[in-house]
């Protein structure tokens, strides 16, 4: 059975990473090959199609929803209750928020219409500017603008659409107007609501509403990236650890409770003591914000403590197997989120552990260093998993969580967990006095934990050799000691080949430089750097709820590479294009900011990078696109233009300056204003003459940028075309020997199912 289990799991970790999924008629011709394998007792095989399909299947049923068929952008009216939401309050007073929200149902023609098999579609809006608030579980009619859930394709920072995907939500977008169906308060808003009442007063309230209801949007960045730079981010997230705690907390005080009855019937005494624990844990899960990772942690202890009620004879790795299998049954997509591959790691590498710990006899050791062993392993053996996700090497995990995870788990969140049921049940001042001591207890962790951050270094992903021989020594320990069980042995199989592929990252990059144009969105960034130092050009996008595409997708970059800014060169004062000046301030206080007409001339004759910097800005400009800050780059015969918003006026204004036109043609041409036809003149295009033409624009933009025009005019040069909304983050590459290379992060034909549409 055990191998069956794992053949499914396979299968389904395979059917996640597949380029393309099956169709209705490759689905029902696949059931047949299923049928006949079990008919033939193949059932390996069997185990590994019913896998692959899983993921299919379910994403076939998801299209019976009209929102997730229509894979283009949408206006819809729905029906639908919220499921999650953050609200905020900007500076002029306007409220702000970002919901989860389940659809109920389509309007078709004035009326509410959903088939009983249509699935109910989980969405991500924004509602900017909101008329009035929306609550927790309110139903609503809302009118809503969306496009297919998509993120930022790059190759470091978060990936938004692959964790969109894995919750389940196919679309994104904003609430154009709403009216609110149900106008009654339920249980949970009125919890949350005095929750965040009690909270709102103390100093580590963003962590305390974290640890206590999953609801993280009032998380400051400051204590976010201590948590990330010291390994400690995961105890943010209610998972099996809080839930773990839940359960033994309700159990032993339950056991004091039912004591009296224990010797009456011993089975019937412990089964109802872990269904009430069980029914404590799924209330919990109710109290919370609902998410995955919460639901996945439920059916994982449902099924460990479950086996137990029906006497199955199954050691701790089936069990394992059979929670797992389950999971990707109910929730085939959770493969796709960072929060599945740490949480199921742990556990499996707390299994293995255990199980070395009793081959070589250290489970008789006191209980405080089995602790430490199971810390040990845990922080090395996921440090492949946090180098992938994060790009980081925080050297700071093992001794941060040995301190962190006991401190958290058996006095903050207790006193926490405590303190919330004291306020719904027994008195606000008990609850207060517990929130003292949880308050108490946070600020000596952080300060501890800012210790550890001092003197602890994060090693940036290019440093990866390091990571490379922890791997190869966990391996070779692990294969010297040979553990008995023939279910953990694969282990030893895949330590090696991470160890393995992480080294092939390490071939040397001969390149001098290389140019970055990053997926930002309807902005700009380009990155130019030598392996060492770096300069950008401009900063893309920053948003009114604080959200800004320097910190979500330059500063991942330039951490992954162990760059250094050195400088920043702003075309001009638009958002889009200087909206992470302050966090560049703020990350990178010794970079040099250029902005400005003055900025501009100081850039002309610079060599950084060992690279020839030259740069206009048309005085005369009658708008402030036509005055961008223009940057050309040049080294021996190969050069490139960075053009900013410039239109058409300024086009024609270079095309005049005499040290402009001894560049052309160019190797490299940043299309001006993200391909608006209002630039790139035919004149233009055809004196720069371009090899290569990059365009920086959001995917299905409200602005239908590029324009087809421009298109053409750039393809009747034949330039090759690069396209952020269609290739994602592209790298330029000059070697030493003068030859280029373009690589784009898509397409691919590797690429997931998930790059190129839901459909």
């Amino acid at each position: 059975m055990e191998a069956c289990l794992l053949s499914f799991i396979v299968g389904n970790l395979v059917a996640n990473n597949l380029p393309i999924l099956f169709t209705v008629n490759e689905l029902l011709v696949t059931a047949v090959l299923i049928g006949s394998a079990i008919i033939l007792r193949y059932y390996k095989i069997a185990s590994v199609l019913i896998g692959l399909c899983s993921v299919s299947a379910f994403m076939q049923w998801q299209s019976l929803s009209p929102i997730v068929a229509d894979n283009q952008a949408q206006t819809r009216i729905i029906q639908a209750k919220v499921t999650q939401v953050s609200t905020e309050v900007a500076a002029d007073g306007q409220i702000q928020q970002k919901l989860n929200v389940v659809v109920a149902c389509v309007y078709i023609d004035n009326r509410c219409q959903r088939s009983v098999l249509q699935p109910q579609t989980k969405l991500r809006l924004s509602y900017y500017r909101a008329a009035v608030a929306l609550e927790l579980d309110q139903v609503a009619k809302l009118t809503v603008k969306l496009k297919p859930a998509r993120g930022f394709n790059n190759e470091s920072g978060f990936d938004f659409q692959r964790w969109l995907i894995s919750q389940n939500i196919f679309a994104t977008g904003y609430i154009i107007k709403a009216q609110v169906l149900t106008e009654h308060e339920s249980k949970r808003a009125g919890w949350h609501r005095e929750l965040k009442t009690l909270y709102k007063n103390y100093l580590y309230s963003d962590l305390m509403l974290a640890l206590t209801t999953g609801d993280r949007s009032w998380m400051t960045d400051e204590h976010w990236q201590l948590l990330r730079t010291t390994g400690t981010a995961h105890l943010l997230a209610i998972s099996g650890l809080h839930l773990g705690l839940v359960f033994a907390g309700c159990y032993w005080i339950l056991r004091l409770l039912f004591l009296p009855w224990r010797t009456s019937s011993y089975f019937v005494y412990q089964t109802l003591i872990k269904l009430c624990a069980l029914f404590c844990v799924w209330f919990f899960y109710f109290f919370c914000e609902q998410s995955i990772p919460i639901l996945r942690a439920c059916i994982f202890i449902s099924v460990w403590v479950g086996c137990g009620f029906i006497r199955v004879n199954w050691g701790s790795q089936a069990r394992f197997l059979f929670a797992l299998a389950l999971i990707l049954c109910i929730l085939p997509l959770s493969p796709l989120s960072m929060s599945f591959w740490l949480s199921f790691a742990a556990v499996a590498i707390v299994l293995i552990s255990l199980h070395l710990m009793k081959s070589l006899r250290l489970n008789q050791h006191h209980v405080l260093l089995r602790m430490v062993y199971l810390q040990f392993a845990i922080s090395i053996l996921l440090l492949p998993v946090q180098m992938l996700y994060f790009q980081l090497l925080p050297t700071a995990s093992l001794p941060a969580n040995l301190l962190a995870i006991p401190w958290v788990s058996l006095i903050i969140l207790p006193c926490l967990v405590l303190a919330a049921l004291s306020n719904f049940i027994l008195s606000q001042s008990i609850s207060q006095f517990l929130l003292n001591i949880a308050e108490a207890n946070l600020s000596w962790l952080f300060n501890c934990l800012q210790w550890f951050e001092q003197h602890f270094v994060a090693l940036p992903s290019s440093q990866m050799y390091l990571l490379v021989v922890v791997c190869c020594i966990a391996w070779i320990m692990l294969w010297w000691f040979r553990p008995a069980s023939k279910v953990f042995k694969p282990a030893f199989v895949f330590i090696l080949p991470t160890a393995i592929g992480f080294a092939s990252q390490l071939s040397i990059n001969h390149a001098s430089w290389r140019v970055h144009m990053l997926d930002v969105g309807q902005g700009l960034a380009v990155l130019l750097e030598d392996g060492q130092s770096a300069v950008l050009y401009d900063t893309g996008d920053k948003f009114s709820s604080g959200f800004n595409l320097f910190e979500a997708v330059v500063q991942p970059l330039l951490v992954a590479r162990g760059l250094e800014l050195k400088h920043v060169v702003i075309s001009h004062s638009d958002k889009d294009h200087a909206g992470g000046i302050e966090n560049v301030a703020e990350l990178w206080p010794n970079a040099h900011i250029y902005q400005g007409q003055k900025g501009c001339e100081q850039v002309d004759g610079k060599v950084w990078l060992n690279l020839t910097w030259q740069s206009w800005l048309n005085v005369n400009a009658d708008n402030s696109n036509n005055g961008s800050c223009v940057v050309c780059i040049s080294k021996a015969s190969t050069n490139m233009c960075l053009t900013g918003d410039i239109e058409k006026q300024t086009e024609h204004w270079l095309l005049q300056q005499v040290n402009f036109v001894q560049l052309l043609p160019v190797d490299l041409l940043l299309v001006a204003h993200h391909g608006s036809k209002t630039s790139t003149s035919e004149a233009f295009i055809q004196a720069v003459a371009p090899k290569v033409a990059w365009i920086s624009r959001g995917h299905l933009n409200r602005f239908n940028h590029p324009h087809p025009t421009v298109v053409a005019r750039i393809q009747n040069q034949q330039s090759t075309i690069y396209d952020t909304s269609l290739n994602g983050h592209t790298k330029l590459h000059l070697f030493n020997s003068g030859e280029l290379k373009i690589q784009s992060y898509l397409p691919s034909n590797l690429a997931p199912w998930y790059r190129s549409g839901l459909n």
